[in-house]
């Protein structure tokens, strides 16, 4: 499991924070949570496939790094098969706000370095899949995701 918590020191990918995310709004559609409270706590869960971890991770940590310090989110990402077969769950907590801004970021980092030029069809997960190249109306669903308190059934935040 990678920490919740920021050391600070690392690897330098040569972006500083907020840079990744400067780099994502000027690539791909960003849509403005539209949702009713922007400040009420929620927790999100998203499946990642195990290949493609690292994209989100980077280097000695320092995208999931940057990823974290920018949305203000706290982002855990499962062990290996976490979510089943080939899959990791990623569990995202914070506000509304912070928690779409996280999943938008980390849905940026798959697609920017997966290098997966397509992805085939499969039937819906349960929970939003991170995904290499995602439809451009992705991004804009993401406001209205389904966003469930399940603050209960995650201990030890």
């Amino acid at each position: 499991v990678v920490s919740t918590q920021s050391t600070g020191g690392g690897a330098d990918d040569g972006q500083g924070v907020g840079t990744l995310l400067a780099s994502f709004i000027s690539k791909y559609p960003f849509s403005i949570y539209q949702g009713a409270d922007g400040d009420a706590h929620t927790v999100k869960e998203v499946t990642l496939e195990n290949t493609l971890t690292g994209c989100v991770i980077g280097d000695k940590g320092s995208r999931i790094r940057d990823v974290r310090n920018s949305s203000g989110a706290r982002i855990r990402i499962g062990d290996f098969d976490s979510a089943g077969a080939g899959e990791r769950l990623i569990t995202i907590e914070g506000n509304n706000i912070q928690c779409h801004l996280a999943e938008y970021m980390l849905q940026c980092c798959v697609q920017s370095f997966s290098g997966h030029a397509s992805q085939e069809p499969r039937a819906p997960p349960t929970r939003k899949k991170l995904q290499a190249n995602p439809t451009q109306n992705s991004f804009g669903n993401w406001a209205g995701a389904d966003q469930t308190d399940q603050s209960a059934a995650t201990p030890g935040w």
